[in-house]
């Protein structure tokens, strides 16, 4: 599922609304890790992922001896009412 939310050619969601979630959530395991470097930001963002990033201070860029990464999610995801057992990590 990892593969196709993050390289398919179609934005997609996942909607857990109304769900009884069981067990630990690793919502990070639903992303793809991505280096915030002027040098890897055009391999893996469309241009209008990188100008949202861009508009950020938070999520600036950095030369590749300061590494930061962010988790990206190429769709929504939805938690409406949703009932976790156990705690959610991004």
């Amino acid at each position: 599922m990892q593969h196709y939310l993050n390289y398919s050619d179609q934005v997609t969601g996942l909607d857990f609304s109304h769900s009884l979630i069981k067990g630990e959530l690793l919502s990070s395991r639903l992303g793809i890790s991505i280096i915030l470097s002027p040098e890897t930001l055009p391999k893996n963002l469309t241009i209008s992922e990188q100008k949202i990033i861009e508009s950020n201070n938070r999520f600036s860029p950095q030369p590749l001896d300061n590494i930061n990464s962010i988790i990206l999610f190429r769709g929504a995801l939805k938690f409406n009412e949703s009932i976790l057992t156990e705690k959610m990590s991004f």
